[in-house]
């Protein structure tokens, strides 16, 4: 044991990372039973951090911001009412200083479900968006199936 470790503490660790050198086994031991004891409490207590993290790593979101949306959505879709949505909804084009990964937080635009989080890739082309309704709307397929048959 060296003179930095301190049982059940990542501190020893650290300090040998802070002087630059390679943390001993003895304080690296004792950061992991340390680290493995307080994800296990989290757990317990039903707290996921990883999850806010990686919504604060790609929208620069906070827990209290995002469920302030949901809550305004009345914890449903924003755009088809479904209980379950759970995908945040951003502008791709943002381009803001200080920009999470994919967006920054003025870009969000709502709490999605998957359905209509998939969906609404689609209608932010208008152009495509445009000649996809006129391509339901034909019906020359439809009439030379008619023309060619028999019965």
């Amino acid at each position: 044991m060296c003179e930095w470790t301190i049982p059940s503490s990542q501190c020893g660790a650290h300090r040998h990372r802070k002087r630059g050198e390679t943390p001993c086994r003895a304080c690296l031991d004792a950061a992991n039973v340390y680290l493995r004891a307080r994800e296990a409490a989290r757990k317990a207590a039903g707290i996921s951090d990883m999850r806010w993290r990686t919504i604060w790593a790609k929208y620069r979101l906070r827990r209290h911001e995002h469920e302030a949306i949901l809550a305004r959505q009345a914890g449903a879709c924003a755009v088809c009412d479904a209980s379950a949505a759970t995908y945040i909804d951003h502008d791709h084009a943002c381009d803001h200083p200080g920009k999470g990964s994919e967006s920054c937080t003025e870009c969000v635009r709502g709490i999605l479900c998957n359905r209509c989080n998939l969906g609404i890739v689609i209608l932010d082309d208008i152009e495509w968006l445009k000649k996809a309704l006129g391509y339901l709307g034909r019906e020359d397929v439809a009439e030379i199936i008619r023309q060619s048959r028999l019965w």
